[in-house]
């Protein structure tokens, strides 16, 4: 069983941000197995500097590619990357500081938060650079 599946529901019809999309699903799921299997603190720490650090990539190419195309809402959708990052730096803190254990509700959390983002912010964006092609 998976945390989350892929589904072409979750297309933002822009094939960059698809596949980081899928590569950010694929670390979820990753990290799900892991805590499911009761991997040591070792691994669970190397796939959650995994997400962090692949999530950054992500939104950086994510938000070029909307300044460049001049896209208006810009500054909204990098203030919910910046949201997440924080969030996600501070999971990854206090489980290395044994302040927080890996949780469903952490992942359930993230799961929530990536697919709310896709469907909304992301495929809002998707829709304005098809429009424009």
């Amino acid at each position: 069983m998976t945390l989350f599946e892929w589904t072409p529901n979750l297309s933002v019809k822009n094939d960059i941000m698809d596949a980081d999309h899928k590569e950010l699903v694929r670390i979820l799921n990753e990290l799900f197995d892991a805590m499911k299997e009761g991997r040591g603190f070792t691994i669970m720490n190397r796939i959650l500097d995994d997400l962090a650090t692949y999530t950054i990539q992500h939104f950086t190419r994510e938000e070029s590619l909307m300044k460049s195309s001049s896209y208006p809402d810009v500054e909204q959708h990098m203030e919910e990357h910046y949201q997440l990052v924080k969030e996600v730096t501070r999971f990854k803190e206090d489980y290395k500081n044994k302040k927080r254990e890996l949780s469903g509700e952490v992942l359930s959390y993230l799961k929530a938060w990536l697919t709310d983002h896709i469907q909304r912010s992301d495929k809002q964006f998707g829709n304005y650079l098809f429009d424009r092609n």
